[in-house]
């Protein structure tokens, strides 16, 4: 049994440490499962945020060019130096051209590289056609105070020979003829163009972005499904080791109480239900093991008066009710002083008590024998008892008991005179 015990322990412990290591395996797919989608989601959101800024450099691309059109017009039409002021303000220092196609390299995408370059490459030609314009029309209002590409800009002998009136009108119409205007058509074009293509590679971003996603929740599901069938699976196991166990348990505690209740059984008189000599042995064995220990240990003999006359008048099943009765007085007696009780055989009893000295056992011998006197109230057969006692001085059991038994013939002759 204690090796069915280990074996259903040793599978319990199994069981349990296997349940452990599935939660292990379905933390870390459930984490794993979690990183993957948050480093996801943060590539899409750094996706997200770099085609905004491409999109945001192609409205860049056209604010800029518009903002230029505007203020040279403006100049030509009214000649204030603000507007010119405004113009190369513009170029120079907003450069939103120029950021705008840094945003565009930063993607690494050359197609999309070359599309905004000929948008930029269009609009800074069409610059060289506006500093010619601001230059006549410089010279139209007669403004001497000119930036650096204006003033460097050259002028035809026949462009210097107009008079302000005609480089004025001159100015305006550079400014609206339909070369001017097929160059701001190709800005436009190039600018759309490339919001087209950064629309669509959104688009198959967000695709990819999507399928990407779906790939991973579906990941995360087979592994969270395929721990959770191993966590099931071992729980499983575990039930049905703990089962086992609980039933190696029971059986134990089953066979164990079988083995002390056979063994109280085969310890026992089976009579009188107190222990017999074997139980005595083992008792006393242990008592008289070290004396040192026990100095106070005394041993009485007891047999009942006159039992063979009792069995010859009432017959034996009224003897065996006689030392069934007997034996009921011993047992409160042991309950009452904390001595041990055992029949020795036929109408003999063996008392194992603790005594401080010899007058202390009398008051014992006295206490057993008034108990016997008491119940005898309300019975046919009225019984008594002789007693002898002698303290254990030596290890051998034998001897005291002779000297107990020796005591008992004394006491039972007093009896009989």
């Amino acid at each position: 049994m204690n090796e069915h015990a280990s074996l259903s322990e040793s599978r319990l412990k199994s069981a349990v440490f296997a349940l452990g290591i599935c939660w292990i395996l379905l933390l870390l797919v459930f984490g794993i499962g979690t990183l993957r989608i948050s480093v996801f989601a943060s590539r899409a959101e750094k996706q997200v945020y770099s085609l905004s800024r491409m999109t945001s450099a192609s409205a860049m691309l056209l604010k800029g060019s518009a903002v230029l059109t505007e203020q040279v017009r403006l100049f030509v039409l009214t000649g204030r130096e603000e507007y010119m002021n405004a113009y190369f303000y513009e170029a120079e220092s907003e450069q939103t051209r120029d950021k705008a196609l840094a945003i565009v390299h930063r993607q690494n995408d050359p197609r999309l590289d070359e599309l905004f370059l000929q948008g930029l490459n269009a609009s800074r030609e069409l610059m060289q056609t506006e500093y010619h314009a601001m230059k006549l029309a410089c010279l139209a209002y007669g403004i001497a105070s000119q930036p650096r590409e204006v003033a460097g800009y050259p002028l035809t002998v026949e462009e210097q020979a107009l008079s302000p009136a005609e480089k004025r009108e001159r100015a305006l119409n550079m400014l609206i003829d339909s070369s001017y205007a097929a160059s701001k058509a190709e800005i436009n074009r190039a600018a759309e163009e490339f919001a087209r293509q950064v629309s669509t590679k959104s688009e198959n971003s967000a695709w990819y972005q999507i399928r990407l996603l779906n790939h991973n929740i579906m990941l995360m599901r087979i592994g969270l499904a395929a721990s959770l069938a191993v966590f099931l699976g071992f729980m499983f196991v575990f039930l049905v080791a703990w089962r086992y166990r609980e039933n190696q348990t029971k059986m134990l505690r089953e066979y164990r109480n079988k083995f002390r209740e056979q063994e109280k059984i085969n310890l026992s008189d089976h009579l009188t239900g107190l222990p017999n000599r074997l139980w005595l042995h083992e008792f006393i064995g242990s008592r008289l093991a070290d004396l040192s220990e026990n100095p106070d240990l005394y041993v009485a003999c007891v047999d009942i008066d006159f039992f063979k006359s009792i069995n010859d008048t009432y017959g034996h099943v009224e003897g065996d009710n006689v030392l069934c009765r007997v034996a009921e007085v011993f047992e409160k007696i042991n309950d009452e002083c904390g001595s041990f009780c055992a029949r020795w055989g036929g109408d003999e009893f063996v008392f194992i008590f603790q005594a401080k000295d010899n007058a202390e056992a009398e008051t014992f011998r006295f206490k057993v024998k008034e108990a016997v006197s008491i119940s005898n109230e309300g019975q046919k057969t009225k019984i008594s008892i002789s007693m002898g006692f002698a303290r254990c001085d030596s290890a051998i059991f034998e001897e005291t008991l002779k000297k107990a038994d020796k005591e008992l013939y004394e006491d039972k002759k007093t009896k009989h005179l």
